[in-house]
């Protein structure tokens, strides 16, 4: 059911964008995408996918961090893992969720859950690092703020963060007070919330464990803020490759782009097509770019940036005699035994 209903949104959402495009695409000129195609520079989109593996090896060194507490890894497995998890997230989308997590806790001989449980954490300083530095490029370039739309960004980025604030302070509430809230286990044991708010729990103190001593916070923090720096620098290494305007784009204007399709990211369908039509949609709308030339622009950052895990972790996923749907189906059936057999009795 919540499948259907993520499906009939997801549907919705593609379908006014079109519609919102409706105008500027039935001008649409394909001599001029040719020619914005033609014009692209290769040397920058090369730098950018560099770049993109660059912020492949920080992720695995923020895991290796994070796992520190429960095994002490080399950083080239985490690495191999990382890359195969986001190959399958660029060809399946959703269904290859857990892959990362459960490729992790096979090769180290670790719990799902311990995994899982950094896999979440990790999300929360994803959201805030991304989240810092588009908005330090708002803030930096005042001139961003009188585009179009950003009022509306704008509540919603608020919104975001506020969100990400109250979930923070909240899981790191229940862990400080999580013997209390599992004294009173049996009592409401029956419940299916309490049954995943006790799941919750757990999780998150398996992943706090890493952050142990104010080294460790900060080593975390300062990889995650540099991680989405050099995506943000792919980004901007995509748009100086295209033809002007968007060559001249500031980098404020890019990190800005980026937050819009972060946001896009949100609603993941195999191959990032969310995310790339909202990026399409925000250069010809919000930059004021020639629909031909943001379409290409919009091709080649998804290339690029999210799919360019894809020929490597084909290749890594092929040595260890595997196919995509194979470990995304493992993982899937991994984290729904875990679930169960976590539930509380």
């Amino acid at each position: 059911m919540k499948r259907k209903t993520l499906g009939f949104v997801v549907a919705i959402i593609i379908a006014l964008l079109f519609f919102h495009e409706a105008t500027a695409w039935a001008r649409f000129d394909w001599k001029s995408f040719g020619k914005a195609s033609r014009n692209i520079r290769i040397a920058p989109a090369l730098v950018a996918a560099v770049l993109i593996y660059i912020g492949y090896f920080l992720r695995a060194l923020r895991w290796k961090i994070l796992m520190r507490p429960l095994k002490n890894t080399r950083i080239l497995p985490l690495l191999r893992s990382t890359i195969i998890g986001f190959a399958a997230l660029a060809v399946l989308g959703r269904p290859a969720e857990f892959v990362r997590p459960y490729l992790i806790a096979r090769e180290e001989a670790l719990g799902m859950s311990s995994q899982l449980a950094i896999w979440t954490l990790e999300r929360i300083f994803d959201v805030g690092a991304a989240g810092l530095l588009v908005l330090a490029g708002v803030l930096a370039s005042p001139e961003l703020r009188t585009l179009p739309y950003m009022g509306q960004f704008g509540r919603i980025a608020w919104l975001a963060g506020w969100l990400a604030l109250i979930a923070a302070v909240a899981g790191l509430l229940i862990w400080r007070f999580r013997s209390r809230l599992w004294s009173g286990r049996r009592q409401v044991a029956g419940t299916s919330f309490a049954s995943g708010l006790f799941r919750g729990t757990s999780a998150f103190s398996e992943g706090v464990k890493g952050l142990r001593g104010p080294a460790a916070f900060t080593s975390v923090a300062a990889l995650s803020l540099s991680m989405w720096l050099a995506i943000a620098m792919a980004y901007f290494e995509v748009v100086r490759a295209c033809p002007f305007p968007l060559a001249v784009m500031s980098f404020p204007a890019v990190l800005l782009l980026m937050g819009f399709s972060l946001a896009g990211s949100l609603v993941q369908l195999p191959g990032g097509g969310a995310a790339q039509l909202i990026v399409i949609a925000v250069l010809s709308n919000v930059f004021a770019a020639p629909v031909e030339l943001s379409l290409a622009c919009g091709i080649l950052l998804w290339l690029a940036t999210y799919m360019i895990p894809i020929p490597v972790g084909l290749l890594l996923l092929r040595k260890q005699h595997f196919s995509l749907k194979t470990i995304a189906r493992a993982s899937a059936e991994v984290n729904a035994r875990q679930s169960v057999s976590e539930a509380p009795g």
